[in-house]
C-alpha cells in the first residue's frame, strides 16, 4: 500500500515513498527529528509531509485501522474474561467478599462502557459516512472532468 508523492527537498524535486517505514515512524513519534531518523529522512521533509493533506489522511486512515485492530482484539479478549469473571461470581467455592467485588466490577464496568460504547459507534458511523461522502466527491470531480 506504498503511494508516490513529489516532494520539495532543498529546491530539488526527489520522489518520497509513503513506504510502511515512513508511516510507521509518524504513528509510532511525535518529535520531528524521531521520526527523521527512523524514516531516514531529513527534517524538512517530515515537516513538509506534516502539511501535506494527502499524507495527513493517509496516517489518519492508518491510525483509525490500528485503533480498529486494537478494539477488535480487545472484543476478542473481552468474551474470555467476563466468562472468567461470571464464573468467580458464580463458583460456591469462591468466598462471599470476592463474589461480591466480581459483582461490583461487571456492575461498573458494564456501566462505563454502555455510554463509551455509545460514544465509539457515533464516532465510527461518523467517520464512516465522512469516508463515504470524500469517496463520492472524488467520482463526482472525475465524472465532471469527463465533460
Amino acid at each position: 500500500m506504498s503511494r508516490q508523492k513529489t516532494v520539495k527537498e532543498e529546491n530539488t524535486d526527489i520522489e518520497v515513498d509513503y513506504s510502511e517505514k515512513l508511516i510507521d515512524a509518524f504513528l509510532q513519534n511525535d518529535k520531528v527529528k524521531d521520526i527523521a531518523s527512523q524514516a531516514e529522512i531529513s527534517t524538512k521533509t517530515v515537516q513538509r509531509l506534516r502539511k501535506d493533506s494527502t499524507f495527513r489522511q493517509v496516517i489518519a486512515e492508518r491510525r483509525f485501522l490500528l485503533v480498529n485492530k486494537a478494539l477488535t482484539t480487545l472484543q476478542e479478549s473481552l468474551d474470555d474474561a467476563v466468562k472468567t469473571l461470571v464464573e468467580v461470581m458464580t463458583s460456591d467455592s469462591t468466598p462471599p467478599r470476592e463474589r461480591l467485588e466480581a459483582v461490583r466490577l461487571v456492575m461498573d464496568t458494564a456501566e462505563r462502557w454502555g455510554g463509551n460504547y455509545n460514544s465509539i459507534k457515533s464516532n465510527y458511523i461518523h467517520f464512516e459516512e465522512r469516508m463515504a461522502s470524500e469517496e463520492l466527491d472524488k467520482k463526482l470531480l472525475s465524472f465532471n472532468s469527463l465533460l
